[in-house]
């Protein structure tokens, strides 16, 4: 007998050997599956755990910002602000974020004082520390330790006088502003201070000089905020590193790189218009004549222009040249540093004016020259010139001929003659707002980074 095929048992037995083979593969490609499933389910749960990280960091980060600015709101209202208040405080909410004041240190003057806000969201915290402090005097002569010599002169027709460009342009001298000297006050000829006048020596005046305010004499000697520390800084970090490259791009041959430790270059211009974007500049010499603009941007960041001269070469804008700051609607500055061996000669010419501003803003430009032993005569404008910016320039010497400067000073020795005009700005912080208040430093910086497990 011949048989075809399997019997119905032995079908059925073979099916189910078929059926456990299949398993058994299936099981395997199970378990390999799994095998690399798991480690790519691990990685895209910490890369989703990265970036929440990321994104709470962030806005940890605003936190701490909008808690310098809320303490700086309230410093700006009430002046004694801190001087009840305890650190650290209790958070401050805002939604799912916080902030704190960490820390709270008193300056080396009244009204003065420096915060550390921590900012908190989910798991992060972010630390800055900012500089606040009262504006006060913003016309000073530091003068050269003699209460027997003169130290600020107005001479021939010359003025001193304030205005708050948060409101409008300067106008003439008709706003009253404070001025304090150590050292004697000499005021000739027709010439006027508007407002009060506090000398360590005596106050003269002559031939038709005239203060319209309070003169007092024999005061103790006031203090002067000490800011060597940012420009030496500047002067520093722009030896390192400083983006110099830009200027090669943006003025060709006319800057001309110089080989060296020192990093820097000349940058000589005598016509056209050029637009430099934000960063750190270190030059040796500056020299912008006849019909040459050029404007420093500062929209999306500050801008430190350091000029470090080395005892032969200055920083010159005459002619007709202009050197002006764009912050294109920001509150950025350009901060002007000035080596301590360089002197500056502004003739014919306009300095550190904001581009397109009708106000005749100075917050916008900060000029920084540290305690050095370079020429007596630092900062010179004269011819017509026109000047904007804050000066800190306390062991040098500034004129002011038949030229006129907007802003703030701090200097050893200042004279203004010839119909001179020192326009003082009671607004210091940029853009509107209360004039007695102002950041010391021109932005706060993050000092310390921490993640919570």
């Amino acid at each position: 007998m011949v048989r075809v095929g399997l019997s119905p048992r032995e079908l059925s037995t073979a099916e189910g050997r078929d059926r456990g083979s299949a398993l058994a593969v299936a099981l395997v490609i199970l378990v390999m599956a799994a095998a690399l499933l798991i480690p790519l389910a691990a990685l895209t749960t910490t890369h989703r755990q990265s970036a929440a990280n990321l994104l709470d960091r962030e806005l940890a980060r605003r936190a701490a910002e909008s808690g310098v600015a809320y303490f700086y709101a309230q410093f700006g209202a009430d002046p004694s602000y801190f001087d009840s208040l305890t650190a650290p405080t209790a958070d401050f909410t805002m939604g799912e974020s916080s902030f704190s004041l960490d820390v709270l240190t008193a300056g080396t003057l009244p009204r003065q004082w420096e915060i550390t806000v921590i900012g908190r969201h989910q798991t992060q915290e972010y630390e800055l520390t900012a500089a606040l402090g009262q504006v006060g005097t913003v016309f000073e002569v530091t003068g050269v330790g003699s209460d027997s010599t003169t130290v600020l002169t107005l001479d021939n027709d010359s003025t001193l006088a304030g205005y708050n460009s948060a409101v409008s342009s300067y106008s003439g001298g008709s706003q009253a502003t404070e001025v304090a000297v150590n050292g004697e006050v000499y005021i000739d000829d027709n010439s006027t201070v508007t407002g009060d006048v506090s000398a360590w020596g005596a106050i003269v005046t002559e031939d038709g000089g005239n203060v319209s305010g309070t003169e007092s004499e024999n005061q103790a000697v006031f203090p002067w905020q000490d800011r060597d520390a940012a420009a030496t800084y500047w002067i520093d970090r722009s030896r390192d590193a400083n983006d110099n490259g830009n200027l090669v791009t943006v003025f060709g041959g006319a800057y001309t790189p110089i080989a060296g430790a020192e990093n820097y270059g000349d940058l000589t211009v005598s016509s056209g218009s050029y637009r430099v974007p934000p960063g750190v500049y270190r030059i040796r010499n500056l020299e912008l004549s006849s019909s040459a603009r050029v404007t420093f941007e500062t929209d999306t960041g500050p801008t430190t222009l350091v000029v470090v001269g080395d005892g032969s070469t200055q920083l010159r804008v005459y002619g007709g040249a202009e050197l002006e700051i764009d912050p294109g609607g920001s509150s950025n500055p350009l901060t002007t540093v000035l080596g301590p061996e360089l002197v500056v000669s502004i003739f014919s010419a306009k300095f550190g004016e904001v581009a397109g501003d009708t106000r005749d803003s100075s917050w916008y430009h900060h000029i920084l020259a540290p305690i050095g032993t370079g020429s007596a005569l630092m900062f010179r404008a004269h011819g017509g010139s026109e000047v904007w910016g804050r000066l800190y320039a306390p062991s040098r010497s500034v004129l002011i001929d038949g030229s006129t400067w907007y802003g703030t000073l701090t200097a050893e020795q200042v004279e203004i003659n010839n119909t001179g005009i020192f326009a003082v700005d009671a607004n210091n912080v940029g853009g509107g707002g209360a004039a007695r208040i102002t950041q010391v430093f021109q932005s706060w910086s993050n000092t310390a980074y921490a993640e919570s497990p």
